[in-house]
């Protein structure tokens, strides 16, 4: 629908010719809150605690772990840190929450973290409050529409739309709109500002932007409904443990996440509304038209294009059963330009035979080898001596007590970082070295297709040689030293995607961590993303790394024929009237940019599943 669209339109001048701006001056923060927040279902109850995030929480862990468990009814209770909640496990009982939670103010209360305001941290997927907030700015939404229309009806006073086309334009351009967070704090912003609009907008008599917004807020309740929905069908398999999970803590990021196609253009739109706007007013002198013209400049089109492609996108994870823990790292795939993968993610729990030198001596080629190689080796248990008639298969200590030279010469050219070296006899005589690696998951070439196809991919660490066996490029180092490695590749300019089985630090350090739950394994808390087990939702969530460009860039194209079109407007009628027709194309273009962000979401499901190969494709 939207591809022969985006050919229609001829193509702007790329937003990364203009120069840069200065930022701004950052405001002071207010984002704590006093309000706890808690989940409960099932048996299971997920409160929030005040101080967790601290390095010297642990006294406070171990004393609320304590706690929580003499109260009655109580199974166990363990904190995980990186969500800043403790998890209290119910045994089935009917413990009330005012219980635990009065249990837990007396802890917070010995160790001086009463006073303590809660962090705004990303939102947990539980939380009814996030849902809450939603329904009353739609519901502000739509009373903004009654309002309006009956004030239309009615023929009534009705506010000047110059005052109110104000509270969009600071709404939807990126760099005031962070101000205004920076001020009161994300939540209070956004609840602010959209019930402003609604009541501005409502006291104008604008209908179509109240509708427009209605429908927006209608696909923010959606995606807030599908991550509740995801963790109430998984908190049992996530949380099925005494688990206790410690926090995250790393330096800040080293520069500044790069503005995307959105963010872009939102400056130099405003930019382009004020130089326009006084123009009009040094020619014409009437403020009315130069309130249409900032009235134009407005980028909701953009925004609202992205948002409504990650809201639609999260429901779309949710039909997978894909667990959105953090919705901002979705709303920042439009600037992800390079792509790590974990090594370990694209092994299999079982093992293959890798490198095998033959022994001279050796009384059958290196085919018949690995055969009977085939039929000895066990997959789940590469240690484990196995024998067959005059064959045997097993570590070299145990089916070759005193290894040769040889032998030792060649298992140094087989071992590889994660394998087993194993020797291989007849009669006792050593025929052959080999490796048992593990295997390659069946969807590592589509993982690292999809990878290459979002950006520069890097391996890190070479787990059984996969950069030599997958063909793969540049490789960086793993585990403790991950984190480090994501926030130099920050500081080289670069949004980075990490696709890994954990730990949590470097997914958190990531602009988008996608973790890969294991079945014997703790969730990778730190994370913005859960998926698995299995790679085939990492495969489409890279895939969706390109689309979220085009839609970015899609809705930058509307926004500027929106803006286009209002300021024509706002010129070939009646003053009195300007602003009014600057915002009909304004809003006719945020339309058509909220129903493609929804559609490309949808086109995404609609892809055939990854390709599975024995090979790995390679």
């Amino acid at each position: 629908m939207f591809g022969p669209l985006s050919r229609l339109l001829p193509s702007l001048p790329s937003l990364r010719s203009f120069p840069s701006l200065p930022p701004l001056p950052a405001l002071p923060a207010r984002r704590n809150r006093d309000s706890r927040r808690w989940w409960v279902r099932r048996g299971r109850a997920h409160i929030e605690v005040r101080g967790l995030h601290r390095i010297d929480a642990e006294a406070l862990v171990s004393d609320l772990e304590t706690a929580l468990r003499k109260v009655a009814g109580v199974d166990w209770a363990a904190v995980n840190a990186v969500l800043g909640r403790v998890v209290v496990d119910l045994a089935g009982g009917d413990v009330p929450i005012e219980a635990l939670v009065a249990t837990i103010d007396a802890v917070e209360d010995r160790h001086q973290m009463s006073d303590e305001r809660f962090l705004e941290r990303p939102e947990h997927p539980g939380d009814v409050e996030p849902l809450q907030r939603q329904l009353i700015m739609l519901g502000a939404d739509l009373a903004g529409l009654s309002v309006s229309v009956a004030g239309k009806i009615a023929r009534s006073a009705r506010l000047p739309l110059e005052i109110a086309a104000l509270v969009p334009l600071v709404e939807h351009t990126p760099r005031l709109r962070s101000q205004v967070e920076s001020l009161l704090g994300w939540t209070s912003a956004e609840m602010s500002l959209a019930l402003v609009n609604a009541l501005a907008q409502g006291l104008a008599q604008g209908p179509i932007g109240l509708i427009i917004d209605a429908a927006h807020r209608m696909a923010l309740v959606g995606e807030v409904q599908a991550r509740r929905r995801v963790w109430k069908e998984r908190e049992a398999e996530l949380c099925s443990g005494r688990q206790r999970c410690a926090p995250i803590h790393l330096p800040p990021r080293p520069a500044s996440l790069p503005r995307g196609p959105v963010e872009r253009y939102g400056d130099h739109a405003g930019l382009v509304g004020l130089a326009a706007g006084g123009t009009a007013f040094a020619a014409t002198g009437d403020l009315r038209q130069t309130a249409a013209f900032l009235a134009a400049s407005a980028p909701k089109a953009a925004r609202l294009t992205r948002e409504c492609f990650a809201a639609e996108l999260t429901r779309v994870l949710g039909e997978r059963r894909v667990l959105v823990v953090d919705g901002d790292a979705l709303r920042r795939l439009d600037r992800i330009d390079t792509v790590v993968i974990d090594a370990r993610v694209l092994h299999t729990a079982q093992f293959v035979a890798g490198p095998l030198v033959a022994l001279d001596g050796a009384t059958e080629t290196e085919g018949r080898l690995r055969q009977r190689v085939g039929v000895l080796l066990e997959p789940d248990a590469p240690r484990v001596l196995r024998r067959s008639r005059v064959w045997a298969l097993g570590p070299l200590a145990a089916v070759a007590p005193g290894v040769p030279a040889a032998a030792q010469t060649a298992a140094r050219r087989v071992r590889r970082p994660g394998s087993v070296v194993l020797g291989l006899t007849r009669h006792g005589t050593l025929q052959a070295i080999l490796a048992a690696e593990p295997g390659v998951s069946p969807l590592a070439g589509a993982l690292l297709s999809a990878a290459r196809a979002a950006g520069e991919l890097l391996i890190a660490g070479n787990v059984a040689g996969v950069v030599r066996r997958l063909s793969s490029g540049r490789m960086i180092s793993s585990g403790t030293r991950l984190p480090a490695e994501i926030r130099e590749l920050q500081a080289e300019g670069r949004v980075v995607a990490l696709v890994s089985a954990g730990p949590g630090a470097a997914l958190a350090a990531a602009d988008c961590g996608i973790g890969i739950l294991a079945a014997d394994r703790t969730p990778p808390w730190g994370a913005h993303v859960l998926c698995g087990p299995g790679l085939a939702e990492a495969c489409f969530l890279l895939d969706s790394i390109a689309t979220a460009a085009t839609v970015s860039r899609r809705g930058v194209q509307l926004a500027a024929y929106g803006s286009m079109t209002g300021a024509l407007l706002a010129l070939g009628g009646p003053r009195a009237s300007a602003t009014e027709r600057a915002v009909l194309g304004v809003n006719g273009a945020a339309g058509v940019g909220l129903v493609s962000g929804i559609w490309s979401a949808r086109a995404l499901a609609r892809r055939p599943a990854p390709v599975v190969s024995d090979t790995a494709g390679f």
